[in-house]
């Protein structure tokens, strides 16, 4: 039964990711010869070409969050270039606002004056700055980041924010407004976040009607789907090859049943403490991630107080192995298969040595978390602690950065990201202990598959 549900699953897996190839447009990958040498994707409309357009990510983001508005667009007859901006995916260049905003005016350059241009969040600021400068014909912002703007030398602009959107952000889209020479159309997306309106296929069809393309002509629904049917086939062949539930280790010796409520109170005293210790002494910052150096230095020290509670290690087993092995596998098959068409899942040159620095300095959280909340005897009161844990180390960061460490202010925009993604990865590691019964190979998982991504996606300077 288990073979031929892994037969089913990987088939599955792989006629949808044919299908979907098949669908997914014509994508190009290149870079712009300016300075610094700038990393793009170039999507081809099948047909006539009916406009060119240059798309901009935002902050710590990458060109592939774009994937699926820039399919579309290209669907309905636009020309889309988008770019790396430094110190993202796959620049080699470290983090810098001007530099960035000169590698778009230089790009745009390139491109030629009949470019329309589209950004997101920080891709919006700088496009602002940009046409503060020089005239563009069309811009399509997405939840622009607040700069200071004196004129938009645009003759149209379309502007969308999410319901959801950060305050500050949404205060700007009257001033946008403003100072725009030509005509603004504004629309406010309910039940949307920062990121939300990338997504949304109404939105890229109206995007496409407004930018003179042809929306008739889009695959929107149908790559969404097929992505959503890669997820659940590669999923469900991950939690088969991990094989059936294993029995507890006995060399492993857990300290006494945990207390739901103290170790939730130890969970809270422990991140703000590391709130206050990080903000002082910055642990972190060799790593050279841009704000975020604060949130590695702040997991670190959370778990390493944490894990003085803990038990003891138990000796290296087999199932470390499959720890190993299941964290290579949620890389290579759900990341490089499905996450890849909506931000970067690969290592670029320079993030290597990060990807381990970062695992090695997350593994004390989730030794802590394994031992402390994994434990417990009651399954159900193991995963609500669990999820309340993440919750709570995200509102702890949150709290820090509005209070003491507003230099990292931007990771406020990222709250719902790391939050999803820790939730994401409690259930992952549920699955893991439960067919290993290993804590520390669980650990492991959890560290390098945070690793990976948080090396992936973070910005270098």
């Amino acid at each position: 039964m288990r073979l031929s549900f892994a037969i089913a699953s990987l088939l599955v897996l792989v006629g949808a990711c044919v299908v979907y190839s098949r669908v997914a447009g014509t994508r190009e990958t290149g870079v712009f010869n300016v300075d610094p040498p700038t990393p793009y994707f170039h999507y081809s409309p099948s047909g006539a070409i009916r406009g060119r357009v240059l798309a901009v990510h935002g902050l710590n983001s990458n060109k592939s969050l774009l994937n699926t508005l820039a399919l579309g667009l290209a669907d309905g007859g636009l020309e889309v270039f988008a770019i790396d901006l430094p110190g993202h995916g796959n620049s080699d260049a470290p983090f810098n606002a001007l530099r960035s905003r000169d590698t778009v005016a230089q790009v745009l350059e390139k491109l030629g004056p009949e470019t329309f241009v589209l950004g997101h969040s920080l891709g919006g600021a700088l496009l602002l700055d940009v046409a503060s400068e020089r005239p563009v014909k069309s811009m399509v912002l997405f939840s622009p980041a607040p700069i200071p703007i004196g004129e938009i030398r645009a003759d149209r602009i379309l502007l969308f924010e999410g319901e959801f959107d950060p305050g500050r952000i949404r205060e700007f889209a009257p001033k946008v407004r403003a100072v725009a020479q030509g005509t603004v159309e504004y629309h406010d997306v309910p039940w949307t976040g920062h990121t939300g309106t990338l997504f949304r296929p109404y939105l890229i069809e109206q995007t496409t009607t407004w930018l003179g393309g042809d929306p008739r002509a889009n695959n929107i629904y149908r790559r969404l789907g097929l992505l959503l049917l890669m997820s659940i086939a590669a999923l469900s062949l991950g939690i088969v090859l991990l094989g059936k539930p294993a029995k507890p280790d006995r060399a492993f010796v857990p300290p006494a049943p945990s207390n739901a409520s103290r170790t939730i109170v130890s969970y809270v005293a422990a991140a703000g403490a590391s709130t206050l210790v990080a903000s002082w002494i910055p642990l972190a910052t060799w790593l050279h991630l841009y704000a975020t150096d604060y949130l590695i230095g702040y997991l670190f020290l959370t778990g390493s107080m944490l894990s003085l509670t803990a038990g003891r290690l138990p000796l290296l087993r087999g199932t470390v192995l499959r720890g190993i092995g299941s964290a290579l596998y949620v890389i290579v098959v759900p990341g490089l298969l499905v996450v890849t068409k909506f931000t970067q899942i690969t290592l670029s040159d320079g993030r290597w040595w990060r990807f381990l620095a970062i695992a090695a300095l997350s593994f004390p959280l989730c030794w802590a978390d394994e031992i402390l909340i994994r434990s417990m005897q009651s399954r159900w009161k193991s995963v609500a602690t669990g999820l309340a844990t993440r919750i709570l180390l995200t509102a702890a960061a949150v709290t820090a950065v509005l209070t003491i460490h507003r230099e990292a202010g931007f990771l406020l925009l990222m709250s719902g990201f790391i939050l999803i993604f820790w939730t994401a990865m409690w259930l992952a590691g549920e699955v893991v202990y439960r067919r290993t019964k290993d804590p520390f190979a669980t650990a492991i998982f959890m560290s390098l598959v945070q690793g990976w991504v948080f090396a992936a996606v973070f910005v270098t300077t």
